[in-house]
Formats: C-alpha cells, sequence, structure tokens
C-alpha cells in the first residue's frame, strides 16, 4: 500500500507571473468599392467565427482554475482528494483516498492555466499528467520546459470537473470507488471522471461565500 509521506511546502507556491495581455490595434483603411468591402465582410466573419471557436468559457467553478489558486479535486466516485502518495518503490503516484481538509497538503493541487481552459496541475512542481493512457506523476524543476503531457483540459459536468488529456483526446483523469486510479484509457466523461473543486487558498483572496 501506498504511503503518504510526501510533503508540501509550508507556504503556498511561487506564483505564475502571467503575461498582460496584447494591446489590440486598430487601423482605419479607405473606403475599397463594392467588392473590397464585400472581401472584407467575408473576412470579418471568419475572424468572427475563428473567435467564437476559441472563446474561453467561464462559470464560478471554472473560475476556480486561476494560475496560482490552490484547490482540492474531490472524487465524485470515492467521496475523497485526489492525492500524490509514494510507492512501495518510491515512486510518486496519485489515488483518490484523500482527505479533505487544508493540512491535506499531499491532497493540493496549485493551479497554471494557459487559456481556453486548458490548465497544468502540480504539487510542489510534480504535475498530474496522462502518458500512454495512465494518470502518472511527472517532476519538473521550477523554470524547467514542461511537456505537452501535463496539459488538461477541463470540461463542466453536473457541477463536477473533469480533466481530460490535451495530447490523448477521450481519456481522463478517472478514480474508483475504493479510491484506486482507474486507467484514463478507459476513462471517459464519466462518474469516475468527475471531481468537486476545493478552494484552499488563492493569492487573489478568498471568494465570498
Amino acid at each position: 500500500m501506498a504511503q503518504k509521506g510526501y510533503g508540501y511546502p509550508s507556504q503556498p507556491p511561487p506564483q505564475y507571473v502571467q503575461n498582460p495581455p496584447a494591446t489590440t490595434h486598430v487601423v482605419v483603411r479607405p473606403s475599397k468599392g463594392l467588392f473590397g468591402r464585400l472581401e472584407d465582410s467575408a473576412s470579418y466573419l471568419g475572424r468572427k467565427l475563428d473567435k467564437s471557436l476559441q472563446t474561453t468559457y467561464t462559470t464560478p467553478l471554472l473560475s476556480l482554475f486561476t494560475t496560482g489558486n490552490v484547490i482540492q479535486l474531490v472524487s465524485r466516485s470515492s467521496g475523497r482528494a485526489l492525492q500524490i502518495v509514494q510507492s512501495p518503490t518510491g515512486q510518486l503516484v496519485t489515488d483518490g483516498m484523500g482527505d479533505v481538509a487544508n493540512t491535506a497538503r499531499n491532497a493540493h493541487w496549485t493551479v497554471v492555466n494557459e487559456g481556453n481552459n486548458v490548465v497544468r496541475l502540480h504539487n510542489n512542481f510534480n504535475y498530474l499528467a496522462i502518458v500512454n493512457g495512465a494518470t502518472v506523476v511527472m517532476n519538473s524543476p521550477q523554470g524547467s520546459p514542461l511537456g505537452v503531457e501535463s496539459r488538461l483540459c477541463l470540461y463542466e459536468s453536473q457541477c463536477f470537473m473533469i480533466l481530460e488529456s490535451v495530447r490523448e483526446p477521450g481519456r481522463h483523469v478517472g478514480i474508483l470507488p475504493d479510491g484506486m486510479l482507474k486507467p484514463a484509457l478507459a476513462c471517459g466523461k464519466e462518474v469516475h471522471a468527475m471531481f468537486g473543486v476545493q478552494l484552499v487558498y488563492s493569492p487573489y483572496g478568498q471568494p465570498s461565500r
């Protein structure tokens, strides 16, 4: 059986700095006549459609996945928190048997939001990832390049959150009723893949309730 024994820093982890949004420049062009206007209208509609497809969908639940927030993911299946534990071989792994408490630091996940509802989640720079159909923990020291394996797409369902691999679409982080990890390749958008979200810490202050 895996042993907890994995510590979380006593202080909140260093915050990530998000780049400021790019400034929008408006260019005024002279009239191009009828055909020029039709071409511009078609181009505008194309850009508008592309923008609508790329717009980030936001809800109160999704807003908890803001860069720098520390959260707990509570499995709908097991009723316990997703946590990092140490296997008998010394490897860091995950399961769904963690305590739902602010003191359960091995069940805390720091959010890195990359936009378009894609995030990375880490515990002291040990990242939740899906590799070859399995949910794993990948260590990546602060400042080192991150692979696509730890990029997770967020889906909201019935007030729960689902985490899908960006690299391996259709494969999700999942927990069985006994708290054991379900293979990501066998986990769709189902009850086993659903997590409640609890905010543990935010650099922006706690939200009003």
